[in-house]
């Protein structure tokens, strides 16, 4: 039998300790991500959830995520605002962040520059085992956080 994570086994190795945070309203895509992305919790990958973004800045400043899932069209502040307040906080301002959204790139340019987004993927586009590799790949490239003491 193939183990689901066969092509991307080396990349994986030096994940321990990484956090992923999901912000996402809909609860069926939110549970798939999160089964998805747990495939990673035996390399130490933590997933945390979120189905607003006034939960998921809280939730951002207490763990400290290595990358956080977007979405954009969401109740009360939209993901837009929510990238644009996470950017203001110094300990954000490099944290990849990847859209999903049902908003193609296109329709979202504009709003987008200056945000620094690592990947925008068009939820109909996207495979959930690409995810893994997405977040793999981001994952095993950056630097876990530093708290910050206010």
């Amino acid at each position: 039998m193939t183990e689901p994570l066969a092509g991307i086994k080396g990349e994986l190795a030096g994940l321990k300790n990484k956090k992923v945070l999901i912000v996402e309203d809909d609860k069926f895509l939110r549970y798939l991500l999160t089964i998805k992305l747990e495939q990673l919790k035996d390399r130490g990958v933590q997933v945390f959830t979120t189905g607003d973004t006034e939960e998921a800045l809280e939730t951002a400043r207490k763990v400290n995520p290595d990358v956080i899932f977007l979405d954009i069209v969401m109740p009360g502040k939209n993901g837009y605002e929510f990238l644009k307040e996470l950017r203001e906080e110094i300990q954000f301002r490099e944290t990849p962040v990847i859209i999903l959204s049902n908003l193609t790139n296109q329709d979202n340019n504009g709003h987008m520059k200056g945000l620094n987004v690592s990947a925008y993927l068009v939820k109909a586009d996207f495979a959930l085992n690409d995810l893994v590799e997405k977040v793999s790949d981001i994952l095993a490239n950056v630097q876990s956080p530093q708290p910050t003491t206010a």
